[in-house]
């Protein structure tokens, strides 16, 4: 739950926020791996984010065209495709990261702002 507050508040400094249905699905599905209250409540906090973001759409097809996609998978090439704009990815993904800086991106690792705060 501390980092549910450390990510919401990161994403309120800035005023335009995206996310994609593949990142949407893969979080709800991470959540579900936790006990049934805390996700319950995670749940919850997700469509609250969700309800204040930009959802973006890409065909599984125009991802899978990404030399990356043999890599990183679907999702990941579907964020590298789609992230084209200078507000930065944030993830906790160190191979998306190292894609993302090789593409020229924007690109934080909450990873390293929590190990730094």
């Amino acid at each position: 739950m501390k980092d549910y507050a450390a990510v919401s508040e990161i994403l309120s400094r800035y005023q335009e926020v995206a996310c994609c249905p593949h990142v949407l699905t893969e979080t709800s599905n991470l959540i579900s791996q936790t006990n049934e209250c805390e996700a319950r409540l995670l749940k919850a906090g997700l469509k609250s984010l969700t309800e204040k973001m930009c959802e973006l759409q890409m065909t599984a097809m125009e991802a899978m065209q990404r030399s990356e996609y043999l890599l990183l998978g679907l999702t990941d090439a579907v964020i590298l495709t789609l992230q084209s704009s200078p507000t930065p990815l944030l993830t906790v993904d160190v191979g998306l990261t190292v894609a993302a800086q090789k593409a020229g991106l924007q690109v934080v690792n909450y990873n390293w702002l929590r190990d730094h705060a």
